[in-house]
């Protein structure tokens, strides 16, 4: 009868504790088991082994422990075995050193002459030895029924297996021998280049990329161009061989910073004064009106301005030079340039 009860404890311990996949300490012990005067029996030494499983990454875990002590009755000497069980619920505290303290409950009891069970108690200690090996010390309380109560203090040593291995220290590799030291060509002396073409070096050119022929200002920057469109006497239509150049023109302001240019229009003194101004006007605002309806550039970055004979280039009193006066400028418009950042 009384194997048959060990076997049955012993099975309960073994499938409780193998329920979870956590790690497995095993911690055989050694100790004293203090027995209640009501029990009978003379204090002893007790010797067994504790099995913990981690159920939690927190330290909660569950603790079997199966132990033997060979003690004598109090009232008349006989020699009695006594076989201890028990199983708790634990909690170990993680406090970042090699001390982890636990306290724990659940029931422990024992086999002799019958079987004995209750509710149990215990606090201990466990000092980390290495990874997988640590001491531990505990004391439990184990009460009976009838006023009867065993207190037990052992010492054991654990061994940790199962559960994430810790990983090996990187292994340093060998420095591969450093290779003989090369002469280093000497560098090319860097040239500060134009590569607009605009006459502005190109460490101080804040506008790069700036259309070839137009006038720059000391920073790169787009300050005017005389598009090469010409007027026959008394006209303000746009010949198409002139079209290419407005739809270069119209590229640049369309890719390039946000500048406001005037357009100006301007005459030969063939006619009267006012009539110049009002052609020269007419003349701007061609050329304004196909930069934007036929090239797509931004109404608001444009403004037709006529000067009429004004501001001749060439001498009105030769065919030549009443020619080039029949002309387009198209200049930046400072009072309304649009800021522009780098």
């Amino acid at each position: 009868m009384k194997l048959t009860k060990t076997i049955i404890v012993s099975g309960v311990l073994a499938s409780a504790l193998m329920a979870d996949a956590g790690t497995m300490e095993i911690a055989p012990y050694v100790g004293g088991h203090f027995f209640n005067n009501n029990r009978d029996l003379k204090n002893s030494v007790e010797g067994g082994v504790i099995l913990e499983k981690a159920l939690m990454d927190n330290g909660v875990a569950v603790a079997g422990a199966l132990g033997y002590t060979k003690t004598k009755k109090e009232s008349n000497g006989d020699d009695k075995k006594v076989g201890t069980y028990g199983l708790n619920l634990i909690k170990n505290y993680d406090l970042g050193t090699k001390l982890t303290p636990y306290l724990g409950a659940g029931i422990a009891g024992t086999m002799w002459e019958s079987v004995k069970v209750g509710p149990n108690v215990l606090a201990g200690l466990k000092y980390k030895l290495t990874d997988a090996m640590n001491l531990r010390a505990e004391v439990s309380d184990n009460y009976l029924l009838n006023g009867k109560n065993d207190v037990k203090a052992i010492i054991g040593l654990g061994f940790l297996f199962g559960g994430e291995k810790p990983k090996p220290a990187p292994v340093a590799e060998t420095p591969a021998p450093k290779p003989e030291p090369v002469a280093k060509a000497a560098p090319a002396p860097v040239v500060d280049g134009d590569e607009d073409g605009d006459g502005v070096k190109d460490s101080k050119d804040m506008c790069p990329h700036t259309l070839k022929g137009l006038k720059v200002d000391d920073k790169g920057c787009f300050h005017s161009a005389k598009l090469k469109v010409n007027f026959d006497t008394d006209k303000a239509v746009v010949k198409k061989a002139y079209m290419p150049e407005l739809e270069a023109f119209a590229s640049f302001l369309n890719k390039s910073e946000p500048v406001n240019v005037v357009i100006e229009g301007h005459t030969d003194s063939t006619a009267s004064d006012k009539y110049n101004q009002k052609l020269s006007e007419q003349r701007a605002s061609a050329v304004m009106d196909i930069l934007i309806k036929e090239y797509k550039v931004d109404a608001k970055r444009l403004k037709a301005v006529g000067y009429g004979e004004t501001r001749p280039l060439a001498d009105n009193k030769t065919k030549a030079g009443r020619a080039e006066n029949r002309r387009i400028m198209a200049v930046a418009d400072k009072e309304t340039q649009v800021p522009t950042t780098k």
